[in-house]
């Protein structure tokens, strides 16, 4: 194989590897949570995290980027996270949702349940409690993808 072969091949995986990477949105209105949750997803490298510090942030991300997974927090100001969990499930039912919140209780873990959310996590949270959920909700957006 010549070297202009090789080349367009390694673009070509490249290309690959960029398609079917896993795009993951944190929201979250304190910026140590989401350099947190970043350095904790660094090492998935099927994994791109974009960071939004609030709703409307999250929101045009969502307009501009293909989300498959959105972790988001419970308490923030303007609109919180149960309210995007309701936006998603009306607009982007396909996006898999994770509520973080510092404020669990029965109540919310149910009432984010029921407006769809995939799992529930209180914080603080583990490195391994975070990639476990993740792991999870990967698994879900492989199996659609199929």
């Amino acid at each position: 194989m010549d070297k202009t072969n090789e080349v367009i091949i390694q673009v070509d995986d490249s290309l690959r590897n960029q398609i079917d990477s896993i795009n993951i949105l944190v929201v979250d209105d304190e910026q140590i949570v989401l350099d947190s949750i970043r350095k904790h997803l660094k090492s998935e490298t099927d994994c791109r995290v974009l960071t939004a510090i609030d709703v409307h942030t999250a929101l045009q991300l969502l307009k501009d980027n293909e989300i498959h997974i959105v972790l988001t927090d419970l308490m923030m100001p303007e609109i919180d996270g149960l309210e995007l969990l309701k936006m998603l499930r009306d607009k982007m039912e396909n996006v898999i949702a994770i509520m973080i919140t510092g404020y669990a209780t029965i109540n919310t873990a149910l009432q984010a349940q029921q407006l769809g959310a995939f799992d529930y996590i209180a914080k603080p949270f583990t490195r391994e409690e975070l990639k476990k959920v993740i792991k999870r909700a990967k698994g879900l957006v492989i199996v659609s993808r199929n």
